[in-house]
């Protein structure tokens, strides 16, 4: 089924970095069309979404509520993917590129208790 080898013990390695000190990146669109490159690390994005928990706690999200995200793709979405998930709420994401009617559908299909916009 699988060779032996697949099963072996391999030598641990160290990282020579920790995970929380890496760089994360993403591009944010401009006015002008081009996207600047957003760099912080991992520590940085990890202290953003625990913000955006207490900050949703404080507005009344409990365990189990859902929250909407209307945002584009980047470092904001991110970290609110982290942050929702991370105080036991359930994040969906709306596409911003819907049409006004649909929105509403979706929302209130989804009884969505607060919907966060970047």
């Amino acid at each position: 089924m699988f060779p032996a080898y697949f099963f072996a013990p391999r030598p641990r390695i160290p990282p020579p970095w920790r995970h929380r000190d890496r760089v994360a990146q993403s591009r944010r669109p401009g006015a002008d069309g081009t996207g600047a490159l957003h760099r912080y690390t991992y520590r940085d994005a990890h202290k953003r979404a625990r913000q955006l928990a207490q900050a949703l706690a404080r507005l009344g999200v409990k365990e189990g509520d859902r929250v909407g995200t209307l945002a584009w793709n980047g470092y904001r979405h991110f970290e609110a993917f982290y942050g929702i998930s991370g105080m036991g709420a359930v994040m969906h994401t709306v596409n911003p590129r819907l049409f006004a009617e649909q929105l509403v559908y979706i929302v209130n299909h989804a009884k969505t208790a607060t919907c966060c916009s970047t």
